[in-house]
C-alpha cells in the first residue's frame, strides 16, 4: 500500500476544504463589507463638516441667507434676496425652524442689515443659528456623496465608486462648502444629480428623464448660475432617450437611424432568432 500517497491525497483535500471555506467566509462578508467602507468614508465626511460648521464664523453671503431664510418662513415672502431664487433659502430656513428665531415684521432695510440684526442684535445665540441653518446643508452633501458614488459605480465599477466617493469626502472644498449654509455646494449637487439620471436614462428613459428633469429644477430653483447647465444637460436627456431607441451616442449625435437587430452566429443557415442590440453609450 502506498500510505504517502493517500496522506497527500487527505492533505491536498483538506487544503481544498479549507480555501473554499475561506472563500465562504469572504463571500459573506462582501456583501456588508462595501456598505461598511462606504459608511465609514461619509462618517468621517460628516465629523469634518459638523466640526467645521460649529467653529467657523459666519461669511459674507451667509447672515444675507440665514436672515432671508427666517424672513421667508416667517412671512411668506420673497422680498429679499430676489437674485437667487427661493429652494436654497427653504433648505437652510428648515433648519431654522427648529431654531425658534424670528424677525421683525416691520423691518424695512436692505437684506444685509437684516441677517446682521438677527444675528447680533436679537438676542438669539448667532453659534447656534448658523449651526441649525447650516445642518440641512451638511445633510444634502451626504447625500449628494452616494449619487457620487452611484454615479462612479455606473460608469466604472465598484470600486471606481469607491475611489470617486473618497475623493469627493476628502476635497477640502467640498468639505468648506458643505459645512457652511450657502447655496455653492446645493446647486452643484442638484446639477450632478441631473446628469447622473440623465445618464441613467439610456436604460429607463420614462423613469429617468422626469427624474432628470426635477433635478434640473431644483438647480435652477437653488440658484441662477445653474442656466448655463440647462442645454447641455438637455442634450444629454435627449441623446440618453435616442440611445435607449436603439442608437448609440455617436448615431444619435449625427442623426443616424437605429441600428438593425443582429442575426444570432449559432445558426447561420436556419434564419434562427435574432437578437437586438444593446443600447449603450458607445459608439
Amino acid at each position: 500500500m502506498n500510505c504517502d500517497g493517500d496522506e497527500g491525497g487527505d492533505t491536498a483535500r483538506a487544503g481544498d476544504r479549507s480555501r473554499r471555506g475561506r472563500a465562504a467566509v469572504l463571500a459573506r462578508h462582501r456583501r456588508w463589507l462595501y456598505p461598511l467602507v462606504v459608511a465609514i468614508i461619509l462618517g468621517q465626511m460628516a465629523v469634518a463638516m459638523l466640526t467645521t460648521a460649529v467653529q467657523q464664523t459666519p461669511t459674507i453671503g451667509e447672515p444675507v441667507y440665514v436672515g432671508t431664510a427666517v424672513w421667508q418662513l416667517q412671512e411668506h415672502s420673497l422680498r429679499y434676496n430676489p437674485e437667487h431664487p427661493p429652494l436654497g433659502k427653504l433648505l437652510i430656513g428648515a433648519g431654522l425652524a427648529f431654531s425658534g428665531a424670528e424677525v421683525d415684521p416691520g423691518f424695512e432695510d436692505e437684506q444685509s442689515v437684516l441677517g446682521r440684526r438677527l444675528l447680533y442684535e436679537s438676542g438669539y445665540d448667532p453659534w447656534r443659528l448658523m449651526l441649525f441653518a447650516r445642518l440641512p446643508v451638511i445633510l444634502l452633501t451626504l447625500l449628494f456623496g452616494l449619487v457620487v458614488l452611484a454615479f462612479a459605480r455606473d460608469v466604472t465599477g465598484r470600486f471606481g465608486g469607491l475611489v470617486a466617493l473618497g475623493l469627493y469626502a476628502f476635497s477640502p472644498d467640498v468639505i468648506t462648502h458643505g459645512s457652511l449654509a450657502t447655496l455653492d455646494l446645493p446647486v452643484a449637487g442638484f446639477l450632478l444629480t441631473s446628469a447622473w439620471l440623465a445618464w441613467r436614462a439610456r436604460q429607463r428613459p420614462r423613469l429617468y428623464m422626469p427624474l432628470a428633469g426635477l433635478a434640473l429644477g431644483a438647480a435652477l430653483a437653488t440658484k441662477m448660475s445653474a442656466l448655463p447647465a440647462v442645454p447641455l444637460l438637455l442634450l444629454l436627456i435627449l441623446l440618453s432617450v435616442w440611445s435607449a431607441s436603439g442608437r448609440t451616442w455617436r448615431g444619435a449625435a449625427w442623426g443616424w437611424p437605429p441600428r438593425p437587430a443582429r442575426r444570432s452566429s449559432r445558426w447561420p443557415w436556419c434564419g434562427g432568432p435574432t437578437w437586438p442590440s444593446t443600447p449603450g453609450w458607445s459608439g
